[in-house]
């Protein structure tokens, strides 16, 4: 994070490291869903979050014809479970934008 530094005849008298940017909870949120969904890149992790989607749908119109396999059933319940994350994620960068710690990556708030 940035190091803000006060100096007085030419010497440093103070270092504080500033707050992370709401740019920087923006992107350690991004980077955690990326490894979520084990993507490499943005691209990649949209493109898996909407595949994701439309299968979900696939399985819940499924749902109102038949009873799912079992493997559908635990496809159903892993899409969930992602979705479920993929908000937990999102809501904690939400809260952590409201007063961003020095080092974003480490804040226990990720974990509530």
């Amino acid at each position: 994070m940035p190091i803000h530094q006060r100096y007085q005849d030419g010497q440093v008298v103070e270092s504080v490291e500033e707050p992370a940017s709401a740019a920087d909870v923006k992107a350690e949120a991004q980077r955690r869903i990326m490894a979520l969904v084990g993507a490499a890149t943005m691209e990649a992790c949209l493109i898996k979050q909407l595949n994701a989607s439309m299968r979900a749908i696939e399985l819940s119109d499924a749902r109102q014809a038949r009873a799912l396999t079992t493997a559908e059933e635990a496809e159903a319940s892993a899409l969930r479970s992602m979705a479920a994350a993929i908000k937990a994620i999102r809501a904690a960068s939400d809260m952590i934008e409201q007063s961003p710690p020095i080092e974003v990556s480490t804040d226990p708030r990720w974990e509530a």
